[in-house]
């Protein structure tokens, strides 16, 4: 089966939108045990500098369980006389994993050291923050450590150094967070001194010119684009990026634009509108449905909108249309197919994302699929085409003809196949494919690159269906939609020589 590979089932997340849907569910079960748990608190003497004493508080919450469990524990760090200085909560979360854009955050640990407050993550021991009192400021003020200072440089780096700078990010963005929570009079900056929102935001833009230098340029994209999505454009809110951040984030879309380009597998040597339809065609790739656009022999054809039965179709080589015929269907479609949907409740092992949908024949009962099992079924992402009826030849070059199991293909193999078909995904000679996005991606996708060749659909227009590659792999059909209208569009494309 075409599906994703298994994930762990526990890791520790801290999940906003997360946490509000599951708690709710942890606070009907186990309402018994719940009553008889208590939170334990432990304190301890804190050294902040060579005569400033406070201490550090713990208070460990009883687990709250029900479809998952959430245990949390909160760090406050006190001056001696009760002030909060810094305040750092832990939610250990059992169930599905999260990445750090879905809402995870790492997990914890404060600790009083030598006259300081260390900040450190518990996943890893090589980085931390350390914080001492200033005596000027009359608050903790971040040390400029070696490894912070490593950080701050703004030249890209790789490898563990890379890795070192994501950490200390993360570190900074807890303690700013921290910071906040403890000095609601003051601000972020009330009580903690060394971070603020203008640096989180320069070591994340750094760790994201980290990733474009990496070659992971949509993860990359992601995080210039949420930070840049934090900021105000008023200059009267609390915090107003320098123009030296924001001028980082312009510099970076720029190089990672030229990255993309300089690097597209696939060229388009031409674009040429075909005319406008009332809705959106149906392609031979869509599980369920009669194709109304479609290639054959060469040509690119649509089903007429009328009542007449027929189609017209047009061929790229001579420029023109060809009258009107009888429909004739294709031999390959995925009319006789069916597309099943799955969400991750009950099955976050076997999803690598919040859903699925898998692509199974029509004869297949419903309760013989499962992403957990090894059943029939393509991942509708995988789909490159449809071939000899009703055979899906998907992602990693295999045929699935309805079984448990696909027949690997080899490249060329792949290439004949995809010319059995009335179109799909596949192009470059088998290099690279279209995502049903319109996007495109290596056929070793590594799910970090992308590449938009197709470029914008026109002034208010968007793409509204996945392109259909013809069987030669030659060119293109994109379908654009602007209020009720949908125009055709033609690109003639070319693999691209060298990277």
């Amino acid at each position: 089966m075409g599906v994703p590979a298994v994930r762990a089932q526990s890791r520790p997340a801290l999940a906003l939108a997360l946490c509000a849907l599951f708690l709710s569910s942890s606070a009907r079960a186990d309402e018994g045990a719940s009553e008889e748990a208590q939170e334990q608190v432990s304190e301890e003497a804190c050294a902040f500098g060579a005569a400033r004493m406070g201490r550090l508080r713990t208070v460990q919450e009883p687990t709250a369980c029900g479809r998952y469990c959430t245990t949390t524990t909160r760090f406050t760090v006190e001056d001696a006389d009760g002030t909060p200085l810094l305040g750092l909560t832990n939610d250990q979360f059992t169930g599905p994993e999260l990445s750090e854009e879905d809402g995870y955050r790492p997990l914890l640990g404060v600790r009083c050291q030598r006259g300081a407050v260390v900040l450190t993550l518990e996943e890893r021991d090589d980085v931390a923050l350390t914080f001492r009192w200033d005596e000027k400021s009359g608050r903790l003020r971040l040390v400029h450590t070696a490894a912070v200072q490593r950080a701050l440089v703004l030249s890209p780096l790789s490898g563990a150094d890379a890795e070192r700078r994501v950490a200390v990010r993360a570190l900074a963005r807890a303690a700013l967070e921290g910071a906040a929570a403890a000095g609601p009079d003051g601000g972020p900056a009330s009580q903690l001194g060394g971070i603020d929102q203008a640096f989180v935001d320069g070591l994340t833009l750094s760790t994201a010119r980290d990733a474009i230098e990496a070659g992971a340029w949509e993860r990359g994209e992601q995080i210039v684009n949420q930070v840049s999505a934090s900021w105000p454009s008023s200059r009267a809110q609390p915090f107003h990026p320098p123009l030296s951040l924001r001028k980082r984030a312009a510099q970076l879309r720029e190089e990672l634009a030229d990255r993309r380009n300089d690097s597209e597998p696939v060229r388009v040597l031409s674009r040429t509108r075909l005319g406008t339809l009332t809705k959106v065609q149906a392609l031979p790739i869509d599980p369920g449905l009669a194709p109304t656009l479609f290639w054959r022999r060469g040509e690119v054809c649509v089903v007429q909108e009328d009542a007449s039965g027929t189609m017209r179709c047009y061929a790229p080589d001579a420029r023109r249309w060809g009258p009107r015929l009888p429909v004739e269907t294709p031999v390959s479609s995925a009319r006789e197919l069916k597309q099943l949907d799955f969400g991750s409740r009950g099955m976050e092992s076997c999803l690598s994302g919040p859903s699925l949908a898998l692509v199974v024949r029509k004869d297949v009962p419903d309760d013989r699929v499962n992403p957990c099992e090894r059943g029939p079924g393509s991942d509708l992402a995988d789909v490159l085409a449809v071939v000899d009826g009703s055979a899906l030849l998907r992602v990693g070059f295999q045929l699935d003809r309805g079984g448990n199991e696909g027949e690997p293909l080899s490249v060329a193999l792949a290439n004949e196949a995809f010319a059995r078909s009335a179109g799909g995904l596949l192009t470059g000679n088998g290099s690279s494919r279209f995502l049903r996005d319109g996007r495109l991606a290596l056929v070793a996708d590594d799910g970090e690159r992308r590449w938009d060749v197709l470029r914008a659909a026109g002034p208010g227009q968007s793409w509204a269906a996945p392109p259909l590659v013809s069987p030669d792999q030659r060119w293109v059909v994109a379908q654009s939609q602007q209020g009720g209208t949908v125009t055709l569009w033609l690109f003639h494309l070319s693999p691209s020589i060298g990277p």
